[in-house]
């Protein structure tokens, strides 16, 4: 059977070294390359059409869930496991979202890791304990954070965790300052809070964070 093109998208390079270096000694597996940015792994993943993409959520130059959601827009997808430290409800509920067959903790063990490229690879899901646990204790409430907002609402949280005041936030969304301040407004009534701070505590426990 053809080795399976596995590629990395890490941007500690020496994290992506030792993953490298580790995955060439798995039989069945060819590592195509290593990649430290959104720009450098669309372009890596476009030149060696790898079967897997192990990718991380936090890189320099954007969102490695954005990364994922594009490469699966690509003519030849890669099969793709988030590697990475995150494993907040607003993360989980985006890699469910794209629909993502895999997610590994890095505090894990390698065997966790070699275990879901395995699963991954024969077309199955596998998810490290961490994430379940969030799935399972947080996105399964009947007040979990998509259930009650609207993903307005959400894009509106996420940039009052920014610390943005209404003028600065309706000029990023495109919105007039009356329809920021309505959607905080709201955001306070539906989740039981008091003022800005509330709002932005609540943002950063579902991992809402301005690196996101």
């Amino acid at each position: 059977m053809k080795p399976a093109r596995i590629i990395v998208i890490e941007d500690e390079q020496l994290v992506a070294s030792m993953l490298t270096d580790w995955l060439a000694g798995i039989p069945g597996l060819t590592v195509a390359g290593a990649a430290h940015s959104v720009r450098e792994g669309l372009s890596l993943c476009r030149s060696t059409t790898p079967d897997l993409a192990l990718i991380d959520i936090k890189l320099p130059d954007g969102d490695g869930l954005t990364l994922a959601g594009d490469l699966l827009n690509e003519s030849k997808p890669p099969r793709i496991i988030i590697l990475s430290s995150h494993c907040d409800p607003y993360c989980v509920r985006r890699i469910l979202q794209l629909g993502l067959p895999g997610y590994v903790d890095k505090n894990s063990p390698m065997e966790t890791l070699k275990a879901a490229i395995e699963s991954v690879l024969n077309l199955n899901c596998f998810y490290s304990k961490a994430f379940l646990a969030v799935q399972n204790q947080h996105l399964s409430k009947s007040d979990a954070f998509h259930k009650i907002l609207s993903p307005r609402e959400i894009s509106v949280l996420m940039l009052v965790v920014e610390g943005l005041d209404d003028e600065t936030l309706a000029a990023r969304l495109n919105i007039s300052s009356s329809t920021a301040s309505t959607h905080r407004r709201n955001l306070r009534h539906k989740l039981g809070a008091h003022n800005t701070r509330d709002l932005i505590n609540y943002g950063r426990q579902l991992g809402l964070t301005p690196s996101l």
